[in-house]
């Protein structure tokens, strides 16, 4: 580390590594570039969502304006996902575009699902960008503890899997709620939540920093952990409590709850696209629950590519080190 009387003494593991050898060169690049392709493709999706969300809050108001008294319950779907009703050229079983109703009181909710996944993209920004500094390491050759760098990389890499588990966990229990019971938060609920998870990942990512004046005492709090910066492994109970049993917990909990999903999509015979049947007295027919078939498989795939991280994590709590290579 940087010579600096104010900060302990650190491990030989978790001190400055001058000089990369060779699986540290080759793993770094790898996973550096990895990380600048998420990155773009991420922010290339996160600003394509913020356009469409913009595009539709003009659209809403622009039709505000020519009927005061209307209210959108078409949750910002495009026309062709409504037939106009009467036609024959659709099933029975697709479901007419709603009529604007006059009353605020018997607005609808909109589907949360786009702002969460919006928010979701938002963490794994920060991930991909937090690797992405690997490349500067592999060009200093080697992992400089002590530095804004090192302590870059360890903030985003913390908050980022952090947030990105708890948005996870959220986006599993929203479509448990909208396609199993029919359920829609109102949008002050999906609001507050969305703020309180960031609260949280924030309060869970600093408040060991504030707590320990950045680690002073044993080093530092963000050194080097291995193969990138990272909190400093003395300080085990923020490594678990602050990203380690989020991560574990979030896989078997979207599990449990999409093997729910499945079942109940199953027993009743009908598509994700629409809510259950009766979960309004009010409702006529099935309405749209916002979900795309396509969508569920997406936590499968969030899943194979988190679980070696939850691997390596399990193994380092049982005691054993992974190698720089896994």
């Amino acid at each position: 580390m940087d010579e600096n009387p104010r900060y302990g003494a650190l491990e030989p593991s978790s001190d400055t590594l001058d000089h990369l050898p060779g699986a540290h060169r080759r793993a770094l690049t790898a996973v550096g570039t990895t990380a600048m392709i998420s990155f773009i493709s991420t922010t290339t999706l996160f600003c394509f969502l913020t356009y469409k969300l913009l595009m539709g809050r003009f659209e809403r108001w622009q039709e505000s304006k020519k009927e005061p008294g209307s209210h959108d319950l078409t949750f910002g779907f495009p026309d062709r996902h409504y037939p106009p009703p009467g036609s024959s050229s659709h099933p029975p079983s697709v479901v007419s575009k709603p009529p604007a109703m006059q009353s605020p009181r018997t607005e609808q909710p909109r589907n949360p699902f786009p702002i969460f996944i919006y928010n979701l993209l938002l963490a794994e920004m920060q991930t991909a960008m937090g690797y992405t500094l690997n490349i500067h390491w592999v060009v200093r050759d080697g992992i400089y503890v002590g530095t804004s760098t090192c302590w870059t990389q360890g903030w985003l890499n913390n908050i980022g899997i952090l947030a990105g588990s708890i948005f996870f966990v959220s986006i599993s229990i929203n479509t448990y709620l909208a396609v199993v019971r029919g359920w829609r938060p109102p949008q002050w609920f999906t609001h507050s939540w969305i703020v309180f998870c960031w609260l949280l990942a924030l309060v869970l990512s600093s408040a060991g920093i504030i707590q320990t004046d950045n680690g002073k005492a044993e080093g530092g709090w963000f050194v080097r952990a291995n193969t990138w910066c990272w909190v400093n492994s003395r300080y085990f109970a923020a490594r678990l409590w602050g990203e380690w049993a989020w991560v574990l917990a979030s896989i078997p909990v979207t599990i449990i709850l999409y093997c729910l999903v499945f079942w109940s999509l199953y027993h009743e015979k009908r598509s994700s696209r629409h809510l259950p049947k009766g979960h309004d007295s009010s409702a006529q027919g099935n309405q749209p629950s916002g979900h795309h078939p396509a969508f569920l498989i997406y936590p499968f795939i969030y899943i194979a590519c988190t679980s070696p991280l939850a691997i390596a994590r399990l193994v380092t709590i049982s005691g054993g080190n992974p190698s720089v290579t896994y």
